[in-house]
């Protein structure tokens, strides 16, 4: 596994045409550029240190791409307490993509160098019932939006554009939420174009910082329109998403759980405003309560929903990958369910008996992806069972040794356990709305 020796911040700078921000970095001799196009909403007030605070989620993204042994940052986009966020960060990537491709040995950590100087943040008083919602169109997203609209809150949905095919499906809320009343902001990220860096330090980049960067752009829209809560559509299953690998947990979620965006929200606290807090909703949801709420509560021009990676203005989900077989094992559970993954899957998913294989197959190992427990997708496929379905997947499960084995007698080897304790924190911080939610859930 090549690393790379050096990763530096290079700058943050103005920048001409629709993009008005340029970052640049530096991979040893390769140069790489981000550029960043705040909402128009905010644009005026951005400055330097404000656009370093886009830049440096992504410095650790390219952390965990190109492994380096030091990475600098300078001292203009110096912020106190990012190291803490970029070991925490860039620790747990490593870790998932060792994990990923079974290697003999961890990742060493980069050293981080630079000085950190103190930035003074506003004392602007925030309003704790306005909320910044990222919304990317998936079922987490929606339901969260109309459980703040439900509960009285102010709601100001924000979606980020990163200049790939998932857009031309995003794009399609921005009509139906302005004709719902609400004024979506929209921004733009272009994280860099990197076949040279594949080339030199080879294509070991399993999952990116994403979060990051999506965090970053929605507090500094909360600080900008005086909401006091940043949101994101976090269930419990980034909770307890774990594998053990050579005696340690790992977490593909890790960027998701509590732990990490208390992290993050001291650091924007730190940074932007000590009133800032970062909260979910759905934080004590699971993937299956969060579909029936979405099925029960939400209109239906709002439910069909988007959570693959894939997604493009022709089809929704691929239909290929791991989170579109959970999802829609999830929505066969019930008649409603079936109903809308007819209308936003493209076939029928539980005819593909090797898709569903790591669910009922125990010589496949548990999946690392955004995605819940197997016990969620074992449970739709009982109630299948008992409504008689013929599906070649749904047999296959009758048939296999694993519900002999794991599922029938409640000892699934490593099944996750719930943990919806850990996330409650972040349901504190929207109560209203989360309580609602859990009434939902409970009727």
């Amino acid at each position: 596994m090549a690393r790379a020796k050096v990763l530096s911040l290079q700058g943050v700078r103005h920048n001409s045409g629709r993009c008005p921000w340029r970052m640049e970095f530096q991979v040893d001799d390769t140069a790489v550029s981000a550029f960043f196009r705040p909402p128009k909403e905010i644009a005026e007030r951005m400055g330097h240190h404000k656009a370093s605070l886009v830049a440096l989620p992504i410095l650790c993204d390219l952390a965990a791409e190109v492994r380096p042994k030091e990475v600098t940052v300078p001292e203009g986009c110096g912020m106190p307490s990012f190291h803490q966020v970029f070991n925490d960060a860039v620790g747990a990537l490593l870790a998932d993509q060792d994990a990923y491709w079974n290697r003999t040995r961890f990742t060493q950590m980069p050293k981080l160098l630079g000085k950190f100087a103190r930035w003074k943040y506003e004392k602007r008083c925030l309003d704790p019932k306005r909320v910044v919602l990222g919304f990317s169109g998936g079922k987490d997203s929606i339901v969260s939006l109309f459980a703040f609209l439900k509960a009285g809150y102010d709601v100001h949905p924000v979606l980020l554009n990163e200049g790939d095919r998932t857009w031309q499906d995003i794009r399609g809320w921005i009509p139906k939420l302005r004709r719902h009343g609400l004024q979506p902001m929209v921004a733009y990220l272009s994280s860099g174009y990197r076949n040279k860096l594949q080339e030199l330090y080879g294509d070991w980049h399993y999952s990116s910082y994403q979060l990051g960067w999506v965090v970053a752009t929605l507090a500094l829209c909360a600080t900008e329109i005086g909401a006091g809560v940043i949101c994101l559509g976090i269930e419990t299953s980034a909770e307890n998403s774990f594998v053990t690998f050579r005696g340690r947990r790992i977490n593909h979620q890790y960027q998701k759980t509590t732990k990490h965006l208390k992290r993050l929200e001291r650091f924007y606290q730190r940074v932007l405003n000590p009133g800032l807090r970062i909260g979910s909703p759905i934080a004590h949801a699971t993937d299956t309560e969060v579909l029936k709420v979405l099925l029960e509560q939400v209109p239906e021009n709002f439910q069909e929903f988007s959570s693959c990676g894939a997604s493009n203005w022709r089809s929704k989900h691929c239909g290929r990958c791991e989170k579109c077989a959970f999802v829609y094992a999830l929505l066969s559970e019930s008649a409603n369910g079936r109903l809308l993954a007819e209308r936003i899957f493209r076939q029928n998913l539980l005819e593909d008996v090797e898709l569903y294989r790591p669910w009922i197959d125990a010589r496949f190992r548990i999946l690392q992806a955004c995605i819940g427990s197997r016990r969620e997708v074992w449970k739709a496929f009982e109630a299948l069972l008992e409504a008689g379905s013929e599906k070649a997947v749904v047999q296959k499960w009758r048939e296999s040794q694993l519900r002999r084995q794991a599922y029938l007698t409640k000892s699934a080897p490593g099944s996750r356990g719930t943990a919806k304790q850990t996330a409650y924190s972040l349901s504190l911080t929207v109560a209203d709305a989360a309580a609602l939610v859990q009434r939902w859930i409970g009727g």
